[in-house]
């Protein structure tokens, strides 16, 4: 799967040469992960010691936690959004991309 598009516009997906059109994440959905990886990357540079080595490893270590957190809880939804598609009766392995993005853009926030 290959995605193109740039920030604040709209995502085009294009999946086995079929394109799907998905609106954009929202900059609070996009914002809330930049905040985090930036808090991280301050946290590293505030912490210079003595002999002006920064502390790489351990903000190394807390982007590697955090995307572990980020993929866990996106893996997390997907399982209940299957459950929930089954429990309505679907075929959980017919979803379409474009609805379940909007889904998980809803929730996820």
């Amino acid at each position: 799967m290959t995605v193109a598009g740039h920030q604040d516009e709209t995502v085009l997906v294009v999946e086995q040469g079929i394109g799907v059109q998905l609106t954009s994440p929202r900059k609070d959905d996009m914002n809330k992960d930049r905040e985090k990886i930036c808090k991280i990357m301050s946290e590293m540079f505030d912490g210079v010691n003595d002999v002006g080595i920064y502390p790489t490893s351990t903000c190394y270590t807390k982007l590697e936690h955090y995307m572990e957190q980020i993929r866990a809880e996106a893996i997390g939804w997907c399982h209940a959004d299957a459950c929930v598609t089954l429990d309505n009766g679907e075929d959980p392995r017919c979803t379409m991309v474009p609805g379940m993005y909007e889904r998980a853009m809803v929730d996820l926030s």
